[in-house]
């Protein structure tokens, strides 16, 4: 529901815009990343308006973030071939984390159903991906 608008308008804004709104626009990703996170621990509600708005913080946080990496391959390298070298080397990353992903979470939820360790790797991820993404804003090239 959010992530349209996001992934439409968000790499046209990222490339005109200032460093500072950049930095921003991450540290806004982060904490809306967080505060969803933090939701999550207190998920024992069937409440349609909680899981409305937890989808929408997630959806923000998550899209924010993918398209900011996106955006970033073709901003922060020198070529296209360059470009096409990180994109080739980061998308093997990510089929990684997609095959692995499903089975380490469902490993996760045998071991605890109530999900406590789950979130934890949630924040924990968001968190990263905030310091990463910070790092990332402050470099001139890759």
């Amino acid at each position: 529901m959010i992530g349209l608008p996001v992934s439409v308008f968000l790499p046209q804004t990222l490339t005109r815009v200032s460093r500072q709104t950049q930095v921003g626009l991450i540290l806004s990703a982060g904490i809306v990343g967080l505060g969803a996170a933090g939701m999550l621990f207190v998920q024992n509600t069937a409440a349609t308006w909680f899981w409305l708005i937890e989808a929408l913080l997630i959806g923000y946080s998550v899209n924010l973030f993918f398209v900011f990496v996106m955006t970033m391959f073709a901003m922060k390298t020198a070529s296209p071939y360059q470009t096409a070298q990180l994109s080739g080397m980061s998308q093997a990353g990510g089929y990684l984390i997609a095959a692995l992903g499903p089975i380490l979470y469902g490993m996760a939820f045998s071991a605890n159903p109530v999900g406590s360790a789950q979130n934890v790797v949630y924040l924990a991820i968001v968190l990263v991906a905030t310091v990463a993404g910070l790092a990332v804003v402050k470099m001139d090239q890759i």
